[in-house]
């Protein structure tokens, strides 16, 4: 399965969001799928506008990703909040702890 990573970006250090998404790319990748970090995935060019990276990131999900999962501080993110919607919208599954992700 391919899953999508969501959380904070906005607001918080380059190194600390490296390490959360990395983190989880790491936790993902052993349990058998492929990660997609938005992170790494949606051009960071400071001074992008913000709604165009939630959309390229929301673009990944609905073209790319089997499910979600979303990093602890996931309710701190008005987008990771959006993905969310997404996901249920288009019936997509979520995982807030690694344990629930399905065995590849």
């Amino acid at each position: 399965m391919k899953i999508y990573i969501a959380g904070k970006i906005t607001g918080l250090s380059g190194e600390e969001v490296e390490a959360a998404f990395m983190w989880a790319e790491t936790l993902i990748e052993k349990a058998g799928h492929t990660p997609l970090n938005p992170y790494a995935l949606v051009d960071q060019t400071p001074g992008r506008s913000y709604m165009a990276s939630l959309l390229d990131a929301l673009r990944i999900v609905d073209e790319q990703a089997d499910g979600i999962y979303f990093l602890p501080n996931w309710h701190d993110s008005w987008g990771a909040i959006k993905e969310l919607e997404f996901a249920k919208h288009e019936s997509l599954p979520v995982y807030f702890n690694i344990e629930e992700l399905p065995k590849a």
